[in-house]
Parts: C-alpha cells; sequence; structure tokens
C-alpha cells in the first residue's frame, strides 16, 4: 500500500510541475504579447460639401459694392461664427477680411485665391463675391490644402448653403494596443480618458524601443490617435512607421478608414 501511494505522489508531482511550468511560460508569454481594447467613438467626418475643414486654419473674404458692404460683412460673420462654434469650440478664430471691388478682377481664378491664402496665411479661403460683376451672389471655395488643387463655386439659388461646410459625425470603432506594464498602462489611460495629445506623446516614446512589434504597436496607436483627432495626414505617416516595424493585426482596418476619408 505504502509502495502504490508512494508513486501515486510522485506521479501527482510529476504531473503537477508540466503544469505549473506551462503556467509560468503562458503568464510570460501573456505578458510579453499586445493585448487590445477598444472604444466607440463619435467622430468627425468631411463636410457634406465633401471638404474636409478639421484642424484648418481659415478666412472669409467678402466682396461687394459699397451700397451692400454691410450686408455682405453680416453674412461673413454669420458663416464665421457657425465654423468656429463647429471646428474651434467657439473660439473667435475665423479671419474676416473685405476686399473692394475691382471691375478687372477674377474673384474665382486660382491666382486671385492663392494670394488671399498668402496674404491671410490661412489654409482656406472663403470668398463671398457680391461685386457687381456677377449676376448673383457666388462663394468661391480653396483649400491649400487639399489633394486637389482648385477653386469651387458656389453660386446662390437662392442662397448660399453655409451649413454644407460644417462637419458630419460617425459612431465608430477603434482599437488600441497595450502591454501589460506601468508604461503602457499611462497611455491607455490618458486614450480612454480622451486626452489624445498626452496619449500621442507616450506612444510616440514608446515607439523608440528597441522591439519591432512594440514599436509597431505604439507607431499604430499614435496613428489611431491622429485619426480620431481628424489630422489624417499624421495619421498615415505612422500608420507608415508602424507598418516599417512590422505592422500590426488592425493596420488594414486603420487602412481602410485613412482610405474612406480620402488618404
Amino acid at each position: 500500500m505504502s509502495g502504490r501511494f508512494g508513486i501515486g505522489g510522485n506521479m501527482k508531482k510529476n504531473l503537477l510541475y508540466p503544469v505549473m511550468l506551462c503556467l509560468g511560460l503562458f503568464a510570460l508569454a501573456v505578458s510579453c504579447s499586445p493585448q487590445f481594447f477598444s472604444m466607440d467613438l463619435q467622430l468627425r467626418r468631411p463636410s457634406p460639401s465633401g471638404y474636409n475643414l478639421s484642424g484648418k486654419s481659415m478666412g472669409i473674404v467678402y466682396v461687394a459694392a459699397p451700397k451692400d458692404t454691410a450686408r455682405a460683412r453680416e453674412m461673413a460673420e454669420e458663416f464665421a461664427a457657425s465654423l468656429e462654434k463647429d471646428y474651434f469650440g467657439g473660439e473667435s478664430v475665423v479671419g474676416l477680411y473685405n476686399l473692394s471691388v475691382n471691375p478687372a478682377a477674377d474673384y474665382a481664378s486660382r491666382d486671385t485665391l492663392v494670394n488671399l491664402v498668402m496674404d491671410t496665411d490661412k489654409d482656406v479661403i472663403f470668398l463671398l463675391d457680391g461685386s457687381a460683376k456677377s449676376q448673383a451672389a457666388r462663394l468661391c471655395v480653396y483649400d491649400s490644402m487639399a489633394k486637389t488643387d482648385t477653386v469651387k463655386v458656389y453660386t446662390a439659388n437662392p442662397t448660399l448653403d453655409f451649413d454644407s461646410f460644417l462637419s458630419t459625425w460617425a459612431t465608430e470603432t477603434i482599437v488600441l494596443y497595450y502591454y501589460d506594464s506601468s508604461e503602457w498602462d499611462a497611455p491607455a489611460k490618458a486614450a480612454y480618458n480622451m486626452k489624445w495629445h498626452e496619449a500621442i506623446k507616450l506612444w510616440m516614446a514608446l515607439a523608440k524601443g528597441k522591439s519591432g512589434l512594440r514599436r509597431a504597436c505604439a507607431a499604430y496607436n499614435v496613428a489611431v490617435a491622429f485619426y480620431v483627432m481628424g489630422d489624417y495626414n499624421l495619421s498615415s505617416e505612422w500608420l507608415a512607421a508602424s507598418d516599417d516595424a512590422g505592422g500590426t493585426d488592425f493596420s488594414n482596418y486603420l487602412r481602410s478608414r485613412l482610405k474612406a476619408v480620402g488618404k
């Protein structure tokens, strides 16, 4: 009896050791492997006009005959207020400028709008043309940061639809990576609390690490953060940096979202 009992005891010990070893290796693997969490967010999307104005500086130039200047300025101020409420939290940052009517000027030409971009130091120029030269009020729009280097002209019918330049919103699920360590916990908490600038700074530091997979995950997280903030150019750059470090399982999903917004 004692012999069988002893053998039984040794077998139990021998079986338990591999189990404990496997559990230890599993815990080590988990601590070394990336984990992820998801968030459902309301994200800003391009306006119904097709313009993506998020993160860009804007200026409104109005041109009108002397008798119509007051009304033109009123329209410009109303448009500026709606842009500021939507894109800048109500902060008065949209520039207002008045041009005297020049019968020889072509207010819808690219050269005119490019010169206004340089003169005002704004990314996007809206030119309200109420001069006698035009039969109806026109809105000429030039986005110096857009892929297409063109001027779009909208004619009042019977009025100009300024709301078409305001944001649309959509609910999207984003995925972020983290590791079981304090240095990864801090940016994850910042992101969860919508402190994206803080999270980006911490992830950028992690993207300089030695591990290729961790660099890829950190760079991917930075790309997601810039995507959430509407800076699609920087999001694309950091997604490319993540790819250079080996990429992640969710990189293609983010790539598809960037493609959907024209990147």
